[in-house]
């Protein structure tokens, strides 16, 4: 699904979520830390996250920010460190004003 380019990694495939058709080519930096300390103990490429990241780079990058935030909760597992990463993200995002 992905491979490596630069210090990012791109879709060697379209991935499929819903609605959403994130296109071959598409580059992803994994879970972003907008918050460092998550980085101490979540590796950015982690199966269980990517996918949820990849659907959640690519709609932010498309300005749908209310979609991308709403499928990054569905699509991680349901675990402690997942809410975590979700209040992390609506954290960024009112103070960001996005």
């Amino acid at each position: 699904m992905l491979k490596p380019a630069g210090n990012r990694y791109m879709l060697v495939d379209d991935y499929v979520y819903k609605d959403v058709i994130v296109p071959t080519g598409f580059h992803t930096d994994g879970l972003s830390y907008k918050f460092r300390l998550v980085g101490i103990f979540i590796n950015k490429y982690d199966p269980k996250y990517i996918e949820a990241a990849i659907v959640h780079d690519y709609l932010t990058d498309l300005g749908d920010w209310e979609k991308a935030n709403k499928y990054f909760e569905e699509m991680l597992p349901k675990t402690l460190t997942s809410k975590l990463m979700v209040n992390a993200v609506k954290l960024y995002r009112k103070f960001k004003g996005v």
